[in-house]
C-alpha cells in the first residue's frame, strides 16, 4: 500500500520497497479495542521524555528525502516554544485558532519553564497579519501559580473571542482553559481569558468540588475541560472528561459542557456547567462507548450536537460501534438524543460490505475526530469506519483490522431527509512509538481534524500521514514515522469534495509536520480559494534539552484553483488493498462517468472500464501477472493516477 507524493511520481521505476511490498500480505487480523480501558497518556500531568532514537532514526530518511531538487516555497512563522509535547498532546484541544474578521491568528501553548512563573503559565502568541509574524511576549492568559506547587496549567486550549462587528483586534480577546495541577497532582480546571491587547486579564481557578458537580463522583480529581474549546457569538463551549474509573476501566462515562457568556462589564466569561451521560449499552457492567465525543454549535451558540460512538440499545443496530448522536436546541442546557441508522446509508453499506471478506457484515466506528455545522445547518462529523469482526457478545470490541492501512476515513453528514456519508481517503500509516517508559506508549499519530469558514460555506478536513516508500514497518503495519499534512476541503454550496492533496511535501518540512493542529477557522479569499491556517511541532530546535518543541506556522496553505492544486479536480480516488491478490476496491469521488484503465509498467493498457453514477467500484485482478501496474481514473475534470502492486 503506497502513499505517493503527487502524480509526478508515477514513473515507470521500480523501487527497492515497491519489490519488497510484493512480498507482503494483505491479510486481515482480529483488533481488540480496548473500549473501557483508561488511557494513562492522555491523563499524564507531566514528563520529560526523550527524542534522541527517533530522530537517530528518522535522519537517514529526511536525507533521502532533501536529496529532492524540486522544492515548493511554503514560509513558516516561529509561533513559540513549550518544554515537552505534552502542551500540545491532543488535537482535540484547541491551540489553533483564527479569525478572518480581524485577519488574527493566535497559539496558546505552555510556556517555556525558562520564563518567569515557568512550564504552568499559558501563553498566546497573536498575529494580526495573518500569520506573518507572532508577538509571543503581550498575552500571558494563565498565569496564577499562586505558590511553587499551585494552579500550574497543563493542556491549555485557547480561542479568539471577537464582539459582534468589531474590527479592532484590542476589542478583541483570548479566552483560555484546561486542567490544572494543585500539590503536584490534579485538581481542578481554569478558565482564563485576556484582551488581545494585553488589558483586561481575567483568571479564574476552579478547584474541584464535590458539590459543585453533584453528578460526578467524590473521588473524581479533575473535570478536563480541555476538548473543542469554541466560541460563537457571545459564548464559550468546551467538553470536559467527568468519565469514572476503577483504576483500570471506565465505569461510567459522563462528560461535561462547560458553557461560558461574554461578560462585557468584567471583561470575563462567566461559566455554567451540564453533564450529559450517554445510555450506552453495556458489557459486564461496563460501558460500551468510546470516551471522546465530538462537539459542535451553530453560529450563535443556540443549536448544536454532541456525537458519542457507542453501542445503542435502542438502534435498529444494537450490536455495532456506531455514532450515538445528542442535539440542543437551548445552547447546550438541555441535549436529547436523535435517530441515526447506518443500515440507511448506502456508501457506509457498500464500504462495509466490501471492506473485507472476514468479520461480519457490519460497520465499526472509531472514535469521531471533530463536528462542524455547515452553512445549510447540517452537521458534519469524520471518523475511521472499520468491519466488525464477530456478533459474539464477548466479541462486539473486535474490528476487522486490514494489515498496512490505518484506516477510511468518512465525512457523515445530515441531509433534507436524513444521513449521508462521504469517502474522504484511505490513511495508510498507523501509530508510530517513538518512546516508551514502563507500559506508557507515546506515538507520532494521524492527528485527522476539522475546520470550516466563517459562514460554513467550506469544510477543510485534515490529517498527517507518511510516504510508505521510506517508512519502517512494525507488525505488519507502516509506521508514521515522518508525516506530512493532507487536506480535503467540501463545498456546502456544490455538495462537491475536492480532491487530497498534501500541503507539506516537497517542501523543506516534507516528512517532518508533527504535532500538527488545523485552526478552528480558515479564510474564505473568493473565487474558491480557502486559506487554511496550520501549524506543526518541531522537536528539539536549537535547545540543548531535545524534548523540547518549536511551534511554527505554515504560511501559503491555500487550496483553491489559483493554490497548490485544482480545487475541481474530482477524478482523485483511493483503492485498497494494496499490495492486492486479486479483487482491487476503487473508492470514486465523482459519482459521473469515471473511465478507469490499469497500464502495466510497459505502459500497456491491460483493463479498462467506465463507471457512471457510482462512487466504488471493484475490479477482478486474479488473472494479471504479478508486477507493478498504474491505475488511471479520468473525468471531465481532470486525471488521476496511483500505482498498484500485484501479488
Amino acid at each position: 500500500m503506497k502513499r505517493f507524493k503527487s502524480i509526478l511520481t508515477l514513473v515507470l521505476m521500480v523501487s527497492v520497497s515497491l519489490l519488497m511490498a510484493q512480498n507482503k500480505n494483505a491479510n486481515v487480523a482480529p483488533k481488540k479495542l480496548d473500549a473501557f480501558k483508561v488511557n494513562k497518556i492522555s491523563l499524564s500531568n507531566d514528563k520529560q521524555i526523550s527524542f534522541t532514537s527517533y530522530k537517530n532514526e528518522v535522519a537517514p530518511l529526511l536525507n533521502k528525502i532533501a536529496q529532492n531538487n524540486n522544492k515548493r516555497a511554503l514560509t513558516m512563522s516561529k509561533m513559540g516554544h513549550s518544554v515537552n509535547i505534552f502542551s500540545v498532546l491532543l488535537e482535540q484541544q484547541t491551540c489553533l485558532s483564527a479569525n478572518q474578521e480581524l485577519n488574527a491568528i493566535a497559539f496558546t501553548y505552555r510556556q517555556d519553564p525558562a520564563y518567569t512563573g515557568g512550564s504552568g503559565v499559558v501563553r498566546t502568541s497573536l498575529s494580526t497579519n495573518g500569520g506573518t509574524s507572532f508577538d509571543s511576549t503581550t498575552l500571558i492568559p494563565w498565569s496564577l501559580p499562586i505558590s511553587t506547587s499551585d494552579y500550574f496549567g497543563r493542556y491549555p486550549s485557547g480561542v479568539i473571542y471577537n464582539p459582534s462587528g468589531n474590527t479592532n483586534y484590542e476589542n478583541a480577546a483570548i479566552v483560555v482553559t484546561g486542567p490544572m495541577l494543585i500539590g503536584g497532582t490534579w485538581g481542578g480546571d481554569f478558565y482564563a481569558s485576556e484582551l488581545l491587547d494585553g488589558t483586561g486579564l481575567n483568571n479564574q481557578p476552579l478547584p474541584f468540588e464535590s458539590t459543585l458537580y453533584p453528578d460526578v463522583a467524590s473521588d473524581r480529581q479533575t473535570l478536563f475541560n480541555r476538548l473543542f474549546l469554541q466560541s460563537h457569538g457571545d459564548k464559550f463551549f468546551v467538553l470536559g472528561d467527568a468519565n469514572e474509573d476503577n483504576g483500570s476501566n471506565y465505569t461510567r462515562i459522563v462528560y461535561i459542557v462547560n458553557i461560558g457568556q461574554w461578560d462585557a462589564t468584567g471583561d470575563s466569561v462567566i461559566w455554567n456547567r451540564v453533564p450529559v451521560e450517554p445510555g450506552f449499552a453495556t458489557t459486564g457492567g461496563l460501558p460500551d462507548g468510546l470516551t471522546y465525543p465530538a462537539l459542535a454549535m451553530d453560529d450563535n451558540g443556540t443549536n448544536g450536537y454532541l456525537v458519542f460512538v457507542g453501542r445503542n440499545p435502542d438502534a435498529n443496530d444494537p450490536l455495532s460501534y456506531q455514532p450515538f448522536i445528542y442535539q440542543t436546541n437551548d445552547g447546550g442546557n438541555n441535549w436529547t438524543k436523535i435517530e441515526f441508522n447506518w443500515e440507511t446509508i448506502p456508501t457506509i453499506v457498500d464500504h462495509v460490505t466490501n471492506f473485507a471478506s472476514s468479520g461480519v457484515n457490519r460497520p465499526f466506528f472509531y472514535n469521531p475526530i471533530e463536528a462542524v455545522i455547515d452553512k445549510n445547518g447540517n452537521l458534519h462529523f469524520a471518523c475511521y469506519i472499520h468491519r466488525a469482526w464477530s456478533n459474539s457478545p464477548d466479541s462486539l470490541s473486535y474490528l476487522v483490522n486490514r494489515f498496512y492501512m490505518n484506516g477510511v476515513l468518512f465525512d457523515i453528514y445530515q441531509t433534507s431527509t436524513g444521513w449521508d456519508a462521504k469517502l474522504i481517503d484511505t490513511v495508510w500509516c498507523d501509530d508510530y512509538i517513538f518512546y516508551s517508559e514502563g507500559s506508557s506508549n507515546y506515538t507520532i499519530e494521524s492527528r485527522p481534524q476539522m475546520s470550516r469558514t466563517p459562514d460554513g460555506s467550506y469544510i477543510v478536513f485534515s490529517w498527517a500521514d507518511s510516504d510508505t516508500s521510506y517508512v519502517t514497518e512494525t507488525d505488519n503495519e507502516y509506521n508514521n514515522m515522518i508525516p506530512d499534512i493532507f487536506v480535503k476541503v467540501y463545498d456546502a454550496t456544490t455538495n462537491t469534495y475536492s480532491e487530497t492533496i498534501n500541503v507539506t511535501a516537497g517542501t523543506d518540512i516534507e516528512g517532518q509536520a508533527t504535532w500538527h493542529f488545523l485552526a478552528d477557522q480558515c479564510f474564505d479569499l473568493g473565487n474558491g480559494n480557502i486559506k487554511v491556517p496550520l501549524s506543526v511541532g518541531i522537536l528539539g530546535g536549537n535547545y540543548t534539552s531535545d524534548d523540547r518543541i518549536d511551534y511554527y506556522l505554515l504560511n501559503d496553505v491555500i487550496i483553491g484553483p489559483q493554490g497548490i492544486t485544482s480545487y475541481t479536480n474530482t477524478a482523485n480516488f483511493s483503492i485498497y488493498p494494496n499490495p492486492v491478490s486479486d479483487q482491487l476496491n476503487i473508492n470514486l469521488i465523482n459519482k459521473g462517468i469515471n473511465t478507469i484503465k490499469i497500464m502495466n509498467i510497459m505502459g500497456a493498457e491491460v483493463y479498462s472500464i467506465v463507471v457512471e453514477g457510482k462512487d466504488h467500484c471493484t475490479i477482478d485482478l486474479s488473472n494479471l501477472p504479478a508486477g507493478m501496474y498504474i491505475v488511471n481514473v479520468s473525468n471531465s475534470t481532470g486525471t488521476s493516477a496511483k500505482k498498484i502492486v500485484k501479488k
